[in-house]
């Protein structure tokens, strides 16, 4: 016996046939919301797509790129607020000191 009509006298044998159209009602009414619900998240999935694909998220780089500061005039403006200059960096481990050759890319200040 296929599994579909084992079912179907599962059902026959345990529920009236008042019960069985009620059934039948409230799932073809159940059926047609989950079908709007569906169609309606593939609606939104869409718009969504269309929206992050007219919006050009800035990358780290691209806001990088935009600030250019020079790191002279940071320590000049820190010597003025805090009326001090700044202390360098205090390096524990000489292993861990930057390359002579490396340079924010920020600010251009040399990593001596």
């Amino acid at each position: 016996m296929h599994k579909i009509s084992r079912f179907a006298v599962w059902i026959c044998s345990k529920f009236t046939k008042t019960e069985i159209e009620f059934l039948v009602k409230n799932y073809q009414i159940y059926s047609k919301i989950k079908i709007q619900k569906l169609s309606q998240k593939t609606i939104l999935k869409k718009n969504i797509q269309i929206i992050e694909s007219s919006i050009q998220i800035p990358t780290i780089r691209n806001c990088l790129k935009k600030i250019v500061l020079d790191y002279k005039n940071l320590l000049e403006t820190y010597e003025k607020e805090h009326n001090h200059p700044l202390k360098p960096v205090n390096i524990r481990n000489s292993e861990n000191r930057a390359p002579e050759h490396c340079v924010c890319y920020t600010c251009k200040d040399p990593g001596k």
